[in-house]
């Protein structure tokens, strides 16, 4: 399988439980951008493949798996809970350089943190919020959620964007989301629309899978693999 970022805790979490009663299944995954996992899709590289971006060819096979959120994050002493996105789009273009400039009991010089060129959480934050706009020239890339999550967490002045599945604010108590436009980033939220920043994410396959791997797929869709979804900060449709 190739992964998204966003959806790897998902399929890593998901294919453990599946192996627990199929002992004799196993999982190679690799993870990377759209772009690069559509070519392995593509070439017949891989056998399933979770994507964010659907490839352009109509040829593939897809099926919805589940909805993912974009989480705007702030280190934990940041005193801003609320953003539009209209601010949230004007801070990432280097707009609001300081945080007073966003709210009155703030302080300090913004730092913006971006993911890399071509990943799959970048492209949608910059297709819904920044649009033509570029980022910040100052930003700070970093190649992993992990990164951003720490990195967010050492520097009180930062914001970040990171996928909702990445995210646990139970465990990373050092940063928090803020809402977006006054809708909190939860299961419910992203099922009703609600909450401005998401993204459907879908297993694509060069042929429509038959035999064990449709089974694997039709569990994929199941209750038991929806309540683990949620669990984990996705949404899943009824």
């Amino acid at each position: 399988m190739a992964v998204d970022g966003a959806a790897l805790p998902l399929v890593r979490m998901l294919t453990q439980v599946w192996q627990h009663t199929h002992s004799a299944w196993f999982f190679a995954i690799d993870s990377g951008n759209s772009s690069v996992i559509n070519q392995l899709v593509v070439a017949s590289d891989v056998d399933l493949a979770v994507v964010a971006q659907l490839p352009d060819d109509a040829s593939f096979w897809s099926t919805d798996l589940a909805i993912d959120g974009v989480a705007v994050i702030v280190n934990a002493a940041n005193p801003v809970r609320d953003l539009s996105l209209a601010e949230v789009r004007e801070i990432f273009a280097g707009y609001r350089r300081d945080w007073s400039m966003v709210q009155d009991a703030a302080r300090g010089t913004v730092q913006v943190v971006v993911r890399e060129y071509g990943e799959g959480t970048r492209m949608v934050f910059e297709r819904q919020v920044m649009g033509e706009t570029p980022c910040s020239a100052s930003a700070v890339v970093m190649p992993t959620a992990e990164t951003v999550i720490n990195y967010v967490a050492l520097h009180p002045e930062a914001i970040a964007y990171i996928a909702s599945g990445r995210f646990d604010p139970v465990q990373q108590t050092a940063v928090r989301a803020v809402a977006l436009d006054g809708n909190v980033l939860s299961a419910e939220s992203l099922l009703d629309g609600t909450y401005p920043l998401s993204r459907n994410l879908h297993v694509i396959a060069r042929q429509q899978p038959t035999g064990e791997l449709r089974d694997f797929l039709i569990w994929m869709r199941s209750d038991e693999a929806r309540q683990i979804a949620e669990s984990m900060g996705y949404a899943v449709e009824p």
